[in-house]
């Protein structure tokens, strides 16, 4: 169980992407990690919230378990409110809507199925910079290890985020996975998630095949 902090200095919103109240909010307020938390009914409401106080720094928003449009909705705070960190909450963990969520520039995504303990130390840790995913995406979906080869891209046209560019600058140094979340200042199951994007995008399968990339 993380303690709450002694001074905290930040301000938070906690929106529910539809009409009912979330119980979120009395979560990440007892997680000590905030001057303030704001509650907002919908996204429209909690846009007005950001533009009214520009000192929020964080926007938790819970998809409870509507998985539609999380990826855009994220993407397009992020986009509208410069500096804005956005963590995704949601009832299920599922790949895919882990992947999109990070892809869109998400900076965690915290199952509210956690139990208190863990997810009090999954909003310190993204209130302390860090990225947070979870623990089921350690390992990579089955059989991406033994799947078939296809022609390197080039990194330009492979489509990687900046973050992921890092990553991969880090791969062809041959540090571990370990040393790369040192480094990164991140979890090591966030360096996983983006070596997995990383593979899918450039069509390779092993670490092995990044020294015939140009």
């Amino acid at each position: 169980m993380v303690p709450p902090m002694s001074n905290p200095q930040r301000v938070v919103l906690v929106a529910k992407a539809g009409d009912a109240r979330s119980s979120v909010a009395d979560r990440v307020r007892a997680a000590g990690i905030a001057t303030a938390v704001i509650e907002s009914r919908g996204l429209a409401e909690a846009r007005r919230a950001l533009t009214e106080r520009p000192d929020i720094a964080f926007a938790f928003i819970d998809f409870g378990d509507t998985a539609a449009g999380r990826a855009a909705a994220l993407l397009d705070l992020r986009l509208v409110f410069a500096g804005l960190r956005v963590v995704a909450l949601a009832k299920s963990d599922a790949r895919g809507d882990v992947l999109a969520c990070l892809e869109a520039g998400a900076s965690g995504f915290i199952p509210t199925s956690l139990e208190p303990g863990a997810f009090a130390e999954a909003v310190a840790s993204v209130c302390a910079g860090r990225v947070f995913v979870p623990a089921s995406l350690s390992a990579l979906p089955t059989g991406a290890a033994s799947a078939p080869a296809q022609a390197p891209q080039h990194r330009r046209e492979s489509g990687l985020t900046a973050r992921q560019a890092d990553v991969l600058g880090h791969l062809r140094a041959g540090r571990s996975n370990r040393d790369i979340a040192r480094r990164m200042h991140v979890a090591e199951n966030t360096v996983k998630v983006h070596i997995h994007t990383i593979f899918r995008k450039l069509g390779i399968s092993r670490r092995q095949q990044l020294i015939n990339l140009p």
